[in-house]
C-alpha cells in the first residue's frame, strides 16, 4: 500500500485524486491532506480518509477544523510551513501537488526534496521554480510527473468516490494521468532531470 498525500485536496484535481484513490481498493492510504480555507469539505475528507497529517491556509482555519471534524489527525498544521511539512514528510510515497499558483512551489519543493514521486498539476511551480525542482530531484532521486489541466477541464461526471462540494472532473482520466501504475520506473513519468515546463499539457 502506497502512502498518498494530496496538496490542494478540496480543489477539482484534489477531489478527483481522492476519488481515484478510493476506487483503487487497498492500493493507497491517504497519508496527508493540505487545503486552503474550505474547512467543511476538508473535514468531510478527513473523516472519510483519516489522514495522519493535514494543513490549512490559516491558523483560524485549523481551529475551525478542530471544531468541525469528529476526526483528529496526529498533526493539524497551517500556513506555508504547514503545507510544506505535509508535503515533505518522508513517509510519503506519492504527493499530488495541486495547490494553485506560486503558493504551490514551496510544498512541491519539499515533496521533491523528500524523494517522493511527485504528480505535479501546478504549472507555476515548473515555470517559476523548474531549476530548483530539477536540482532537488537530482539530489533526492524524486520522480516528477508533470501534467497540465486537461483532466480538470473535462466534462463533469458523477464518479464513485466524489463528494458533495467537490468540483468534478473525470476521475478515470486523472487516474491515467497521475497513476499509470503503482510501481516506480514507469515509462509515462518524467524523471527528476527531465521535468521541463514544456512537458505540461495545456489541453
Amino acid at each position: 500500500m502506497k502512502n498518498l498525500t494530496v496538496l490542494g485536496s478540496t480543489g477539482s484535481i484534489g477531489c478527483n485524486t481522492l476519488a481515484v484513490a478510493a476506487n483503487q481498493d487497498s492500493a493507497f492510504r491517504i497519508f496527508g491532506l493540505a487545503a486552503g480555507r474550505n474547512v467543511t469539505l476538508l473535514a468531510e475528507q478527513a473523516e472519510r480518509f483519516r489522514p495522519e497529517i493535514l494543513a490549512l491556509e490559516r491558523e483560524e482555519d485549523a481551529e475551525a477544523f478542530r471544531r468541525a471534524s469528529s476526526f483528529s489527525p496526529s498533526k493539524i498544521l497551517f500556513g506555508p510551513e504547514g503545507a510544506a511539512e505535509v508535503a515533505g514528510d518522508t513517509r510519503n510515497d506519492i504527493v499530488v501537488s495541486a495547490i494553485t499558483g506560486i503558493n504551490g512551489l514551496r510544498p512541491t519543493l519539499a515533496a521533491v526534496e523528500s524523494g517522493a514521486r511527485v504528480a505535479l498539476a501546478n504549472k507555476e511551480s515548473l515555470v517559476v521554480g523548474g531549476f530548483l525542482l530539477r536540482e532537488a530531484a537530482s539530489r533526492s532521486g524524486a520522480e516528477i510527473i508533470p501534467r497540465g489541466q486537461r483532466a480538470q477541464r473535462r466534462v463533469p461526471v458523477s464518479g464513485q468516490g466524489t463528494r458533495p462540494g467537490c468540483p468534478q472532473g473525470d476521475p478515470n482520466s486523472l487516474g491515467r494521468a497521475f497513476f499509470p501504475s503503482h510501481s516506480r520506473g514507469d515509462a509515462d513519468q518524467a524523471s527528476g532531470g527531465g521535468a521541463e515546463p514544456s512537458a505540461l499539457e495545456d489541453g
